[in-house]
């Protein structure tokens, strides 16, 4: 069963590689590219001499399977890739690089197992897969592949401390900036839909774009009354909250003008104040009211502009049991196979009292919900895999995921 994907950190750029609910932890000096080299669907990808460390995968897994794009750059000795642990952060074993590109195995940083012939390239992208069955007695196996073709295999392996399972996933980072890493993913071989190697994956992003089904929670700003437009494409208005180019980023629905070409669909904002918006759009000048809508409130980061997300800036909030709003989204396009969607919410509570959410997937009538979230005082990613289609229980096609809705449901 697939247990984490995550792709270059793209949605949460401004925030910072930190941003909880991602990674349990990240070493000293993590952080976020924008102009990560070109190989991968976009040049987004965590960076930093760092290691970036998964939440517990939910259990403890006698087999394991980790994934992730790695842009070496350079041929470091001993420098490990891609570590499993157990529940209390223990080192399990690791697959390692030494100073010719070669791959080894470790427990703990003793070898065991044998080193590939094989040899990893610097400065390039490389997709890196390690899977281990755990032992502490000589029966574990620890097998790397790279970019889908399996390099080195060793059997007969004691090659966990503690127990025989694992829990986490370690991935490195090394370079001091040079090194870029993306696409990860991480499996138990034992349930679920995926139980074995992905192969070269991308996890690619897709944002709100518009309403779902329901519509249940309150948006806390907009519309905005409109007054006038100059021929710059500049509105002016009544922005709440606009201040600091706030709305930055999102898309907004402008109507009420006399003038048609004032009126705009999905007109991306570039600037806002508390007295104007700036809409990509070629405008008339015209002093009329108006109204400026946002396309679809959670859709922050759509454009890749602004900060992404922007916490208490938009947002949607409710305080009654059961209420749902969801959302539809960006399409798909692609030539290969959906394996699975991980569905995010960012979110936290107001008050005092106890306040948890579920995560909401609607497709094709069929409503699906995630565990119960407990929320806290500070925003926090919730992330929740559908491996497969809720509607049909089998894998998700084109179709069906770019139907689909998304979105949150309140429990209490």
């Amino acid at each position: 069963m697939l247990r984490f994907a995550m792709s270059g950190g793209n949605f949460m750029f401004s925030q910072g590689a930190s941003a909880p609910g991602i990674w349990s932890s990240a070493g000293a000096g993590p952080g976020i590219s924008s102009t990560a080299p070109a190989g991968r669907n976009n040049t987004f990808a965590f960076t930093g001499a760092t290691t970036y460390t998964t939440p517990n995968l939910g259990g403890n897994f006698g087999e394991l399977i980790a994934g992730y794009a790695f842009f070496v750059p350079s041929l470091s000795n001993n420098q490990a890739l891609i570590t499993f642990k157990d529940a209390s952060g223990n080192t399990q074993c690791d697959v390692r690089i030494n100073g010719s590109g070669q791959l080894f195995f470790t427990r703990n940083g003793t070898v065991i197992g044998s080193t590939s012939t094989f040899s990893l390239t610097a400065l390039v992208w490389s997709y890196i897969e390690f899977r281990a069955i755990f032992s502490t007695s000589g029966a574990g196996t620890c097998e790397v592949r790279v970019n889908g073709v399996t390099v080195l295999s060793s059997t007969g392996l004691t090659n966990a401390t503690t127990t025989v399972t694992a829990a986490l996933v370690m991935y490195s980072c090394f370079g001091s900036g040079t090194g870029f890493v993306t696409d990860f993913y991480a499996l138990d071989a034992g349930t679920g839909a995926n139980t074995s190697y992905l192969g070269d994956i991308s996890v690619v992003e897709r944002f709100a774009n518009g309403a779902g089904v329901n519509s249940a929670w309150t948006p806390n700003v907009g519309p905005f009354t409109l007054t006038s437009v100059n021929g710059t494409g500049i509105y002016q208005g009544t922005i709440t909250g606009g201040a600091s180019n706030a709305y930055a980023g999102y898309n907004f629905i402008i109507t009420g003008f006399t003038n048609g070409a004032n009126n705009v669909v999905s007109g991306v904002c570039t600037a806002s104040s508390a007295t104007s918006l700036t809409i990509t759009a070629t405008t008339v000048t015209e002093t009329h009211a108006g109204s400026a809508a946002f396309e679809c409130i959670v859709e922050i980061g759509i454009n890749k502009t602004g900060t992404r997300p922007n916490g208490d800036v938009a947002y949607i909030s409710d305080a009654t049991a059961n209420d749902i709003s969801d959302f539809s989204h960006q399409a798909l396009k692609l030539s290969g196979v959906i394996l699975a969607v991980a569905h995010l919410s960012y979110a936290r509570k107001d008050d005092a009292g106890t306040r948890q959410m579920q995560q909401v997937c609607i497709s094709g009538g069929t409503t699906e919900t995630s565990s119960t979230e407990s929320l806290g005082n500070t925003y926090q990613y919730w992330i929740d895999i559908l491996e497969t289609d809720p509607h049909t229980s089998a894998q998700w096609n084109l179709s069906g995921f770019n139907a689909a809705t998304f979105g949150v449901k309140e429990i209490t």
